[in-house]
């Protein structure tokens, strides 16, 4: 026993009215763009990923993000731990 006390969420996103997101198709410069992309985890869980392929069709090696703060909009941590070795490519926003 970790002697942690747990307590449960206060609400859940359906608790609330939330409905998952619709999946989608963006395409940008060279790429494609699949948006929440439902995905069963081994332990039964639904997670919603976006799926970056080449526009060309040509195989490409994965790329995992994982971050507590979300997909959409994480935290800075490059900024935040200026050490950590996490930097972010491309321009500068």
């Amino acid at each position: 026993m970790s002697g942690y006390l747990f307590r449960g969420p206060r609400n859940t996103p359906g608790s609330r009215a939330g409905r998952p997101p619709e999946p989608r198709t963006e395409t940008r410069p060279g790429m494609v763009i699949d948006r929440d992309v439902a995905v069963l985890t081994g332990s039964g869980a639904t997670i919603r990923v976006d799926v970056y392929r080449p526009a060309d069709g040509e195989p490409a090696a994965p790329i995992i993000g994982w971050s507590p703060y979300g997909k959409h909009n994480p935290a800075p941590i490059g900024r935040i731990y200026p050490g950590s070795g996490c930097v972010r490519s491309g321009p500068p926003r």
